[in-house]
């Protein structure tokens, strides 16, 4: 029975270990985007059913809620757009191609166990699993520029923020005698209030907030970002994040509510140093790999504005924001990976004149960049719209202010990437590969010639998923609203 609440994951691993097996004897795979997507469908076909589950399994190990449900729907999406958006780079990269395949279809099964976690000692075990499998995807290309020197940084972060996550576990066993995130919340209730509780808080957010990036455990985001593989970077920016909040959410609302109050203050003052200095980070960048990833950070920070909130609306919105920040990150950076592919750069400045290259690829990363900014009709608009209303109800307008104003500085840095797109004269690109540069005068025809469909997919799909929720959010404001109820109550 235990097996059907697990199968989506089951069939991630199994085909992720097939895929590893088959290299390992020599043997290729033809469609090898083809066969981990299937898997992806096959799972999401095995989860759909499960949607009206709401139980633990395995001595209360895992959890079967509609809050897993929700992020585990929203993992496989990106998951599937993922491995469209880098039909590209495994063209290119035919040896690596099924390490990238199984590493990620393993790095979402780790996600997905993430969020299911019941207990500390399963919750530490899923999230190591999925560090793990993130800095050797990370590390794929070892040839490109910086790639060793990020792989070494996300190595040791991650190490450093594993030591102050088990340190606050073994507090939180310490005070309540069990590892169950319920039992903690049941016994720590009658509890009062102690340095050593608030220092277990303080060590378990540390671990968390290396996944997700905030300040100030955000330190090896940029140089990752820059040098790691582009498909692996748009996976990373927005799963990453997403499992990141979904595990703080159960730790600091269901093991620590009864403090709830004290961390709503201490999660509003990281989301706020978080979002200032995301963006004011970013304007300098003059690389577009590493403004996302100060954009990133900022985006982290917004996530944290429904943990600040405690209250069911903030959750509510927070999960609808992380839906809709998915798709405008992964459109954009689908659309560095495209340009990369066709012109082997990432910096700023071989952006310039990509209007009249390739119109279609700036009016997608436009849209995209716009939306993160919050820009109406744009989806980004009305998540950020639920986040504002959801901290203001909570009685912390200094912080909506903060936020509201934070995003009109985002979109000063968005807006001069669009300047370089179609202001910018075309500069001379050479393509990968080439010895020669192409004709700065190259068009769109013979640019995208070279970008595969497949990425020209996932860039229209989740542009169009973009511009959709925009005009039409409600059905996923809905499902957030399902989640958030269930789980809060």
């Amino acid at each position: 029975m235990h097996t059907r609440y697990l199968a989506p994951e089951l069939i991630l691993a199994v085909t992720a270990l097939l895929l590893l097996l088959l290299k390992v004897t020599g043997r290729r795979l033809p469609g090898l985007t083809a066969f981990a997507s299937l898997s992806l469908l096959l799972a999401g076909w095995a989860l759909w059913p499960l949607h009206e589950e709401n139980l633990s399994f395995l001595g209360g190990t895992f959890l079967l809620d509609p809050l897993a449900f929700y992020f585990k729907a929203l993992f496989l999406g990106t998951a599937l757009l993922a491995f469209w958006g880098a039909a590209g780079w495994v063209r290119r990269n035919p040896e690596t191609a099924p390490d990238f395949h199984a590493l990620l279809l393993l790095e979402t099964a780790a996600l997905m166990l993430m969020v299911s976690a019941g207990e500390l000692i399963s919750l530490y075990l899923a999230l190591e699993a999925s560090v793990v499998t993130f800095f050797t995807l990370a590390g794929l290309q070892p040839e490109r520029p910086g790639s060793l020197e990020a792989t070494l940084k996300y190595v040791l972060s991650a190490g450093v923020s594993a030591a102050f996550l088990l340190y606050g576990m073994s507090f939180l066993y310490g005070f309540t005698g069990t590892t169950n995130l319920e039992e903690i919340g049941v016994r720590l209730g009658a509890t009062a209030w102690s340095p050593l509780l608030l220092l277990a808080g303080l060590f378990l957010l540390t671990g968390f907030g290396f996944k997700l990036a905030i300040v100030p455990f955000h330190f090896w985001s940029p140089d990752v970002y820059e040098a790691a593989p582009t498909p692996v970077v748009a996976y990373l920016a927005v799963a990453s994040k997403a499992a990141g909040f979904a595990v703080a959410l159960r730790v600091f609302t269901v093991a620590l509510g009864a403090l709830a109050a004290g961390w709503s203050f201490v999660f509003a003052v990281v989301a706020a140093a978080t979002i200032v200095f995301g963006n004011l980070a970013a304007i300098p960048q003059t690389d577009l790999k590493r403004l996302l990833a100060y954009s990133s950070i900022s985006q982290a920070g917004y996530l944290l504005l429904g943990l600040a909130a405690m209250s069911r609306p903030g959750l509510s919105s927070a999960l609808f924001y992380a839906a809709l920040y998915t798709l405008s990150n992964l459109t954009a950076f689908f659309v560095v990976a495209a340009w990369e592919e066709a012109s082997g750069r990432t910096d700023l400045a071989g952006f310039g004149g990509l209007a009249r290259r390739a119109p279609f690829l700036a009016a997608a990363l436009l849209i995209a960049l716009l939306s993160l900014g919050g820009i109406p009709p744009l989806a980004g608009f009305i998540g950020k719209l639920t986040l504002f209303m959801a901290v203001v109800d909570a009685g912390q307008v200094w912080l909506a202010l903060i936020g509201a104003a934070l995003s009109v500085v985002s979109v000063y840095y968005y807006l001069n990437v669009a300047r370089v797109m179609y202001v910018e004269p075309p500069a001379a690109l050479a393509a990968p590969g080439s010895p020669a540069p192409a004709p700065a005068e190259q068009t769109s025809p013979a640019i995208l010639a070279g970008v595969a469909p497949t990425t020209l997919l996932a860039i229209a799909l989740s542009l169009l998923g973009t511009l959709l929720l925009g005009v039409y959010p409600t059905w996923l404001l809905r499902a957030a609203d399902w989640a958030a109820r269930l789980f809060w109550g």
